[in-house]
């Protein structure tokens, strides 16, 4: 990264984790060679919160300047679904529901949101 490291994820592999930047860039790195293995540069928003869904196959980001949460395929790199918008606040945290299937969000703006 060429910024602030805001969070910090494991994958359920446990051979990986995902790091969220104020450089607005998400990494993942592989902690057996130290090496980043994949770089997922987010369309120019800070990333202040990174969850890792239980199957190790989507990454929730939540957005600092336009206050929403993307969801991400590992394996494309790519955003699977269009920028949640909710919050009126910044996202300051994400995490998956232990089966997957759900994801809460909490903001600046003093709420907590789950999502279906």
């Amino acid at each position: 990264h060429t910024d602030a490291i805001g969070a910090v994820a494991f994958f359920k592999d446990g051979r990986r984790v995902v790091t969220a930047s104020s450089d607005r860039t998400l990494q993942i790195w592989d902690l057996d060679s130290e090496k980043r293995a994949i770089l997922i540069a987010g369309p120019g928003h800070i990333v202040n919160s990174v969850a890792v869904s239980p199957d190790d196959r989507r990454i929730a980001s939540g957005r600092e300047d336009d206050n929403t949460i993307i969801i991400w395929d590992v394996k494309s790199k790519h955003i699977v679904f269009d920028p949640v918008v909710k919050h009126t606040g910044k996202v300051w945290s994400v995490c998956f529901s232990p089966d997957g299937r759900r994801l809460a969000s909490g903001s600046w703006d003093e709420t907590i949101i789950t999502w279906d």
